[in-house]
């Protein structure tokens, strides 16, 4: 391959050998828009000497049948003899509508003219586009050729490869053997670069070289119109080409015939499933005939390994088709693929913007690319595979219960408020009894979520005695956080895999003890062992919502802490916002015990814009509860208002999350001044707490609100409020290990460390004991420690 500059001196030696007495003939050859025209450009303005005549003509598919069409040309240039003109003018342009005949006495009298016209200085005839000359202009060069070896004439022959069609018999003889061919192929990396250098300097070149590089190939025509786009403002990082650089492809693939277009579209379909068999039948050519057009776009720069070396080229070529037939490509190319045995994905990818599909095989290979793209994280991609099967089923009027099942799964996933229209279905196929065990556990985890409990009973009690182990633990536990809805089955009774006291009975018994008065022995290995098994997408929010309860029962808020932060991650790039939101929360929940309430309301934010309340069900009560938790510690009432006046789901309170709820809610009506409306929300909470045996001061510390509340409304005698019960001098769980701690002579600054809090949090926690206890201080503290434990 020669370089630009190369070339242009390699033309400028001919020119000085012919002006000896030695006519030559050069063919400057290359792929389209390869540089060619551009290299004759600058010969033709190099020759700027008067004693040289240059005539020039370009051939041009449009004109290919206008005979003589190149000889007018040349003699319609400047510095030719007025004479000269005239009298080739009527050479070529006969009277009387005749047209001019390719006789020797024709091309006889052309060279005779040129002949004499070298005489008085050297000629340079340059003509481009050889391959599109007329039949008599190139038997005229062809004659002239045979005459110049002694003459002071070069003639210069642009040729473009024509890969889909054979060169013509005067063409090629033309052509072939000349005294010197420059074979000019794109701008390698380096020559890219010193261009860009040149014009932008080194640090834009260094910047932007690699990639335009990658987007040009080092075309010419690529090159200039990234210049164009640049120069235009029109390039950035979000685009990183432009309308010119669009054009320029689009006169790429529209330089050669019908078939070049054909064959450069069926690429662009294909991309990296391009192969030439499969193109050849895209483009309805012989697989010789596309491996020729595709091998020519490689030689131009704007094909790399068979397919298109940029997005910014592919959108250029699909956006020159009409609608109708882009999608009847991208149908006959998914139909190709299948037929292949392509993966399911690359074949869902043209199927996802093909015309009316047919139910059958269309319908299996985007279910299963669904599929596919949920194990990869691509959960709206999966959404929009099955939306499109749904709606081809629906244009047959068929169905499948696979795709309303993935549909299900996958907008639980995205938002679950979108998966009802879908659960609908689902629900009917129950009621047929066709529902399979994985799908009533489905339905019974939806029904909960949203407080449906009749359903949520239905499909509980449909699916007893037919789960699978691990299914049945992660239904159990998770029901068992809607105490209010349904009565939970043993987990026996769930699934006959299991049996009291194995090993699946004894995660699910110490997940279950987070919300009971004293946590299983081994609750620390099962929550961690629950956390590291997490499966964003899968595995039930409710799950890691207690498994992160257990593990700051145990006085483990670092682990805690660091699990959140994974699965949030691991949630986010599984594109499972719903899950992402879900672990936001108990990371918000954390922060907020660990003393930082900016950080909680900063997530419980960011939880809410994940996923909108309406897609919460009954658990939108935590996330407004940890808010509200945070916001009266900063003393933000603003905050507060907000998300108490946040609409909540009918059957909120029948839940874990509704009675932590409450209790948040009433200590915000104590920061807002509204004591009554806080006695009333603890009462509620501490009544339906007791009905369900659960007392858990760290997760929901009524009796410290509630002892606020009293004092605010004058009541000292906590056992004469309605709907409480006794009360005992009680330390919640945090308040007993800073009492215990201070009581042993630990400083604030020992108990924040060990405990993982905030020495603020400290000094509040001790306020409450104080009171609680009736002690003044550290040393009537120490001395009541023993038998307030």
């Amino acid at each position: 391959m020669n370089d630009q500059p190369r070339a242009l001196d390699s033309l400028l030696d001919q020119f000085t050998r012919c002006s000896t007495g030695q006519g030559r003939t050069v063919v400057v050859g290359g792929g389209f828009v390869s540089g060619k025209s551009e290299i004759l450009r600058q010969f033709h303005e190099t020759l700027t000497d008067d004693g040289v005549l240059v005539l020039s003509a370009t051939g041009t598919r449009a004109e290919h049948e206008l005979q003589a069409g190149i000889i007018d040309q040349l003699f319609r240039g400047t510095g030719l003899p007025p004479d000269v003109a005239d009298r080739m003018s009527r050479l070529v342009n006969p009277g009387g509508g005749d047209a001019p005949k390719a006789d020797i006495r024709t091309a006889h009298e052309v060279c005779q003219v040129l002949l004499e016209l070298s005489r008085q200085r050297p000629l340079v005839i340059c003509v481009d586009d050889i391959q599109d000359a007329d039949t008599l202009s190139l038997h005229c060069l062809r004659h002239l050729r045979r005459r110049i070896s002694s003459a002071r004439i070069l003639l210069v022959a642009a040729e473009a490869e024509q890969p889909a069609r054979m060169p013509r018999r005067d063409h090629g003889e033309l052509t072939r053997r000349p005294d010197l061919r420059l074979q000019i192929g794109p701008l390698s990396p380096p020559m890219l670069r010193q261009r860009m250098e040149s014009r932008l300097g080194a640090a834009m070149a260094e910047d932007l070289g690699a990639h335009w590089y990658a987007a040009t190939g080092g075309n010419e025509l690529l090159v200039r119109a990234l210049f164009e786009d640049l120069a235009a403002g029109r390039l950035s990082e979000d685009a990183p080409t432009g309308p010119a650089y669009a054009r320029a492809v689009w006169e790429c693939v529209h330089h050669g015939d019908h078939q070049v277009l054909a064959v450069a579209t069926a690429v662009a379909i294909l991309d990296e499933a391009t192969t030439p068999r499969l193109a050849a039948r895209l483009a309805q050519v012989t697989p010789r005939t596309a491996e020729q057009i595709i091998q020519t776009l490689e030689a131009s720069g704007l094909v790399g390994n068979g397919r298109f070396r940029h997005r910014g080229a592919i959108a250029a070529v699909l956006a020159g088709i009409d609608d109708e037939h882009r999608t009847r490509l991208r149908s006959q190319a998914a139909e190709l693929l299948y037929e292949q045995g392509a993966p399911a994905q690359q074949v869902a990818a043209h199927l996802a913007d093909a015309d009316r599909l047919p139910a059958g095989w269309p319908v299996d290979v985007l279910r299963e690319s669904a599929a596919q793209a949920l194990v990869s994280g691509e959960g709206r991609a999966a959404l929009r595979y099955l939306e499109l099967a749904r709606t081809t089923l629906d244009d047959h009027d068929a169905t499948d219960i696979g795709v309303t099942r993935g549909l299900v799964r996958v907008h639980l996933r995205i938002n679950p408020v979108a998966a009802t229209a879908h659960v609908s279905t689902l629900w009917a196929h129950a009621e047929a009894g066709e529902a399979d065990p994985t799908d009533l556990a489905l339905l019974t985890r939806h029904a909960l979520w949203f407080g449906d409990w009749e359903r949520a009973r239905c499909a509980l009690s449909a699916a007893t005695g037919r789960l699978d182990a691990r299914s049945a633990v992660e239904l159990w536990v998770t029901a068992r956080c809607y105490p209010g809805l349904v009565t939970v089955p043993d987990l026996a009774t769930l699934s006959p895999e299991t049996s009291e006291g194995d090993a699946w009975d004894t995660v699910a018994t110490t997940l279950d003890s987070a919300w009971r008065s004293r946590p299983a022995l081994d609750a620390e290995l099962v929550a961690e062992q629950v956390l590291g098994s997490f499966a964003a997408g899968q595995t039930p929010p409710e799950l890691a919502w207690t498994a992160v309860v257990l593990l700051v029962r145990v006085g483990r808020h670092d682990r805690a802490v660091r699990w959140c932060d994974r699965l949030v991650s691991e949630s986010a790039r599984a594109d499972a916002p719903t899950w992402q939101a879900a672990i936001q929360v108990a990371a918000a929940a954390l922060d907020h015990l660990g003393g930082e309430p900016e950080r909680a309301c900063a997530r419980v934010e960011t939880a809410l814009s994940l996923l909108p309340p309406p897609g919460w069900g009954i658990p939108l009560c935590l996330p407004l509860a940890v808010g509200i938790e945070a916001g009266s510690v900063l003393q933000r009432t603003d905050v507060i208002d907000e998300l108490v006046r946040t609409p909540l789901p009918e059957g909120a309170f029948a839940s874990l999350w509704g009675v932590r709820y409450l209790c948040a809610r009433a200590r915000g009506h104590l920061i807002a001044g509204r004591a009554l409306a806080a006695m009333s929300d603890v009462q509620r909470c501490s009544a339906t707490m007791r009905s369900w045996n659960v007392d858990l001061p760290s997760f929901a510390p009524w009796h410290e609100v509630l002892a606020d509340a009293s004092e605010l409304v004058g009541h000292t005698d906590l056992n004469e409020l309605p709907g409480t019960g006794p009360q005992p001098a009680v330390l919640s769980e945090s308040e007993q290990r800073v009492a215990e701690l201070a009581g042993a002579g630990c400083t604030n600054r020992q108990i924040s460390e060990q405990l993982f809090i905030t020495v603020s949090t400290v000094e509040q926690h001790l306020t409450r004991i104080y009171r609680k206890l009736g002690v003044s201080g550290r040393t009537q503290l120490a001395a009541r420690m023993p038998a307030s434990t």
